[in-house]
């Protein structure tokens, strides 16, 4: 990458220069060229502009539509401010301890009105009024290099909003990578929201691929199957991924030439196999985080050998697994896992106590147990504050399940610690297995692989279908209540 790419949106605005007929964004059956695109963030940089907003400007943006909120946030790249995403629920909540110069919203009656900052209310007829002002010049690229980037929210497993920033130098090391991963002619579908996967989209663009809207896709599966179909390259973590298989029988047409990459967490290797029969010619494995990125990848070949496998850092990156007292572990010793490379945010945004906990001495550490494999990879047992007390032996219910799910016969297994009536608790397994398995000798094996946990006693409790939610994950607190209401009794 050259340094007049520091500043990213010069990267889409050059492709748009030399291929503007291509296209760049595709929602449904309509498709928005480079050409519209690059007219579109002009308009809106000048609009900008004209509201005396500028290099390193924090502002907020509540525009849901997905054309209009990446024309959005490539405005604020071209004229050298930082942006973040207002958009649903959360919206107030982060604008509250962000610190916006300006928030703008397609909607004047907004509850971001509220807000510290000053609220700029946009459309159409904001658009017009400021056609003729001047853009001032873009940054050059120490100044871009300097600036910050782009603020991006995750509340993780505690349920509170948590912000970091992405420097602009940190996301140009991000997209120049990835751009040696897409080709020109990707269309690449995410899984998720914008905040994870932005320089992905950016790599693309500067590649001349095109992105596919995933907006209002959760409920429409056939909305849902057509876009996967449509895409080349698919970026989602397992429930998103899952939500896509549940959206057809059968096979996925251009199945052969389909890339898929799982993100975020581990996926099983049932999901992958399903993925490979029916959507995606080749699959890897990702595991990242809205703080680090990309914390680890490999093929999804590593799932036979290692369950639960996510991979191998990227180039530049490191990863450990320490004990409580933050000591390196040997291989296949489980502790907790941290992560360092060169595009990781440092802290999150006025918040020391969170900081303190989750970024120390150079590392970030996001929340995960796991071990490595004595080739270096990593393998992710379960969350770390996921420990509890059975007799006093502590346990993580992911490393329980993970031995069970190993055992040959065992489709599928979860973990529960539940209180008794006299608030002791105790580990249930709910299990599901083939109707014509062994189950006796199904048993017999967990007692056995349970026993090396110096865990004695159990409740064994067979089940058609583990509940998930919505999003396709398991919720722990849900099936304890039901168990304790009395279902599967």
């Amino acid at each position: 990458m050259t340094d007049r790419s520091l500043n990213l949106a010069t990267l889409v605005l050059d492709r748009a220069a030399s291929h503007p007929q291509r296209p760049a964004i595709i929602e449904g059956r309509v498709s928005r060229s480079y050409g519209e695109f690059a007219v579109a963030v002009d308009r809106a940089a000048r609009a900008l502009v004209s509201e005396g907003l500028g290099p390193g400007d924090r502002i907020g943006l509540e525009v849901p539509q997905f054309f209009a909120h990446w024309v959005m946030i490539m405005a604020v790249v071209r004229i050298g401010g930082v942006s973040a995403s207002l958009i649903g629920p959360a919206g107030l909540t982060r604008a509250g301890f962000s610190g916006f110069d300006a928030i703008l919203s397609i909607d004047p009656r907004s509850a971001l009105r509220e807000a510290p900052g000053r609220f700029i209310a946009i459309g159409d007829d904001w658009l017009r009024r400021t056609e003729s002002a001047s853009v001032e010049p873009l940054p050059d690229a120490d100044a871009a290099a300097a600036s910050l980037g782009r603020f991006v929210y995750t509340s993780g497993t505690t349920g509170r909003t948590k912000g970091v920033i992405h420097a602009a130098a940190s996301a140009a090391q991000s997209v120049a990578h990835w751009m040696e991963v897409y080709y020109e002619d990707t269309k690449f579908l995410q899984g998720g929201g914008i905040e994870g996967t932005m320089h992905h989209q950016i790599a693309i663009w500067a590649r001349g691929g095109a992105i596919i809207s995933n907006h209002d896709l959760r409920d429409d599966k056939t909305a849902l199957a057509a876009a996967a179909e449509t895409a080349t390259f698919i970026l989602a973590g397992p429930a998103s991924l899952a939500s896509i298989m549940d959206s057809k029988q059968g096979l996925f047409d251009g199945r052969e030439g389909r890339i898929v990459r799982s993100g975020s967490a581990p996926v099983s290797a049932q999901l992958r196999d399903d993925v490979l029969a029916r959507l995606a010619g080749t699959m890897f494995l990702g595991y990242g985080s809205r703080e680090a990125g990309t914390m680890a990848g490999g093929p999804a070949e590593l799932l036979d050998r290692h369950p639960g496998a996510v991979g191998y850092p990227p180039l530049g990156g490191a990863i450990e697994v320490v004990d409580a007292q933050d000591h390196p572990l040997g291989p296949k010793e489980h502790g907790i896992v941290r992560v360092r490379n060169q595009t990781m945010a440092r802290s999150y945004i006025n918040n020391p106590e969170a900081t303190a906990e989750f970024f120390r001495g150079g590392w970030f550490y996001p929340g995960d147990i796991g071990y490595l494999e004595d080739d270096g990879c990593l393998v992710v047992l379960g969350r770390s504050n996921d420990v509890v007390n059975i007799g006093g032996v502590k346990f993580s219910p992911t490393v329980v399940e993970h031995a069970v799910r190993a055992l040959a016969g065992i489709d599928e297994v979860c973990a529960l610690a539940v209180p008794d009536v006299k608030g002791i608790n105790r580990m249930v397994l709910l299990l599901q297995s083939a109707a014509d398995a062994d189950r006796p000798a199904l048993y017999a094996a967990i007692v056995e692989s349970l026993a090396e946990m110096e865990i004695a006693n159990f409740i064994a409790k067979w089940v058609d279908e583990i509940p998930r939610t919505e999003r396709g994950k398991i919720s722990r607190a849900q099936l304890i209540d039901q168990l304790r209401a009395g279902r599967w009794a």
